[in-house]
């Protein structure tokens, strides 16, 4: 992958509830949520030629039924290590023989660590 752009969303978990006889409302603070993460990006296959292998192993990795390491110095500063797909897309563009273009939706992941004592 040749061109990646990263998008990084975060939003707060907050229960908000109507009083009577108040005028606006009271927020709860519950916690962060996790990290919106979008990747953007192009594939371009060498010689002029469609990259079909790369299209192909990368939705392999899409589809595959675990986090995925995120390996970006980006994502790490923001404290993002692990990532699950929710969707992703390949478009077409006009033009493009050569190159895949591609975007990824994510969730960041925080891995529970169990400890097992013995009752």
């Amino acid at each position: 992958m040749q061109t990646v752009l990263v998008t990084v969303a975060q939003s707060k978990k907050i229960i908000v509830t109507d009083i009577q006889g108040r005028d606006g409302t009271v927020k709860e603070y519950i916690g962060m949520g996790d990290y919106e993460v979008t990747i953007n990006g192009i594939i371009t296959g060498s010689n002029q030629h469609y990259p079909i292998d790369e299209t192909h192993a990368l939705k392999q990795m899409l589809d595959a039924p675990v986090p995925l390491v995120a390996v970006s110095w980006y994502l790490q500063n923001l404290d993002v290590y692990n990532l699950v797909v929710r969707d992703y897309a390949f478009a077409q563009e006009p033009g493009g023989y050569s190159r895949q273009l591609f975007t990824i939706n994510c969730l960041s992941d925080t891995p529970i660590e169990l400890l097992i004592t013995n009752v």
